[in-house]
């Protein structure tokens, strides 16, 4: 049986949190997810918290082209 090798790789993470309550003080899933992150060896390149109706309006928007989705890098 052969082994399988697996090379870390660091990867270039953005974090967005939805919510009508929370601000960047008391974000505390936003603030656990980016210091685990972290802590693994990846990079968070952003975070950010929105409206949840803001988010409704930018994903109705991307609907209609999922690749944009994929330009932040």
């Amino acid at each position: 049986m052969s082994q399988v090798s697996t090379e870390f790789i660091p990867t270039r993470i953005a974090i967005l949190t939805v919510s009508n309550r929370r601000g960047e003080e008391d974000d505390t899933s936003g603030h656990y997810l980016r210091d685990s992150a972290q802590e693994a060896g990846h990079h968070v390149v952003d975070k950010a918290i929105v409206k949840e109706t803001a988010t409704l309006f930018a994903l109705r928007y991307l609907r209609g082209s999922p690749a944009t989705m994929y330009k932040w890098y």
